[in-house]
């Protein structure tokens, strides 16, 4: 090297030497737990959904009202309504892998409790210990799967974990018309029974607990405080706002469940086949729309836009699908459909986003869950007691209207994008 050069080398400043950016990268496990998390998920809502198809041989054996008929899918979330929040203390104190099978084991034994029950409350009874299961496992599953799942494919797992309540519907509703042509409904209660059953070893042999630098624990930062987490997180204005969305959301999931496959049956002649896999073609169609707009939420990060205008929309669907003709009744059903997926996923994938500190985000998941079972209440008995009173399955369809606006405006109003 000549002196020249070297000199030339000597006088060019050091340029800082920078890392390069971390990837946050998925682990293939995920999959897996995404897998065996969602299938725990799904028998929830298989569960819960025994009712509807089996609404016929209820009401003759136990001579229920319509109103009845509501509070048996109501008080499913009774218990869930209770449990919602202390879920989240437990969670910290059992685990997540207690805590799912706990949740597994309470849903099977309210099944059982159901199949031999001989009266009406007895049913309600078991409908309520179903309903804790739910939601334990509510709570628990969106902070799993959040734990194994990087932020920038957050809005995508959460959206195929969203589709546990349709993928619940549909094999419910094309499952129980099938069992029920002996007309015995105790059929349609072993048969969740036995999924349950199965689901249950499936979590115990395949979930596991992430490494750390995993999800959530990548992200955030944990801040020390002697202040309850519960209480700082009723303490974001956006939580609130945020359950708003969610308990109108389910008001208006709760009641088309429960009295559109009914409506079918007599209002247009449908038997409980036709009846129920006709009811199920909107949760078909979020089968796609959930996991879509997850992807859309992470690429666009507009979440309070997507919640505002899914449920502006969907006032559509009450507005036609309980006074068109038949003929149109699908396109209703698939506009719900296309809607309440992106909706649905938005506001359980924009909840990190408004806590912001991974330790609050048990604490948050179990006040959505809390707000989420209370609109499961509302939903049906409101729908049920509007068309008791008037005789109109219109009349209650259009009271759902103002459920979506109030939705609609208070998902707006967040300060979150």
């Amino acid at each position: 090297m000549s002196l020249n050069s070297a000199t030339v080398v000597a006088e060019r400043p050091l340029e800082p030497r920078t890392a390069p950016p971390q990837i946050e990268t998925t682990p293939g496990y995920a999959w897996v737990i995404l897998f065996v998390v969602f299938v725990a998920s799904v028998i929830a809502p298989l569960n819960q959904f025994k009712v509807p198809p089996s609404v016929p041989q209820l009401v003759s054996q136990f001579h229920l009202s319509m109103t009845n008929v509501g509070l048996l899918m109501s008080v499913f979330s009774i218990a869930g309504f209770v449990l919602s929040l202390p879920t989240g203390f437990f969670f910290e104190k059992l685990g997540a892998k207690v805590s799912g099978a706990i949740a597994l084991l309470l849903v099977m034994a309210g099944s059982v409790w159901g199949t031999y029950s001989t009266s009406y409350g007895g049913l309600l009874a078991s409908r309520t210990l179903e309903g804790a299961g739910m939601a334990i496992i509510g709570v628990v599953a969106p902070v799993m799967i959040a734990a194994w799942f990087p932020a920038r494919m957050r809005g995508l797992s959460m959206g195929i974990w969203s589709t546990w309540f349709s993928v619940g519907i549909i094999l419910m509703m094309n499952i129980a018309p099938k069992l029920l042509v002996s007309g015995v409904w105790q059929k349609v209660w072993w048969f969740g029974t036995y999924a349950c059953a199965a689901s249950l070893v499936l979590f115990l042999v395949f979930y596991r607990d992430p490494s750390s630098g995993l999800g959530l624990a990548a992200v955030g930062h944990h801040t020390k405080s002697n202040e309850s987490p519960l209480l700082a997180t009723l303490k974001l204005r956006d939580m609130w706002l945020l359950s708003i969305s969610l308990v109108m959301f389910n008001i208006l999931v709760m009641a088309m469940g429960t009295f559109l496959p009914p409506f079918l049956m007599k209002v247009h002649g449908l038997d409980s086949a036709k009846a129920g896999l006709l009811s199920s073609i909107g949760s078909i169609v979020m089968l796609v729309s959930c996991p879509l707009g997850g992807f859309l939420s992470d690429r666009l990060n507009r979440k309070k836009w997507i919640i505002a205008i899914g449920l502006t929309l969907i006032s559509f669907f009450w507005l036609f699908c309980f006074s068109a003709p038949l003929r149109y009744v699908p396109a209703t059903i698939i506009l719900w459909g296309l809607l309440a997926g992106p909706t649905i996923t938005v506001i359980l994938s924009v909840l990190p986003d408004v806590v912001k500190r991974p330790e609050l985000m048990g604490f948050g998941m179990a006040i959505l869950m809390f707000t989420m079972k209370l609109g499961q209440f509302i939903g049906p008995v409101m729908f049920g007691k509007i068309f008791d009173v008037t005789g109109s399955w219109s009349v209650g369809a259009y009271a759902m209207i103002p459920v979506c606006l109030i939705g609609a405006v208070t998902a707006s109003m967040m300060k979150t994008r």
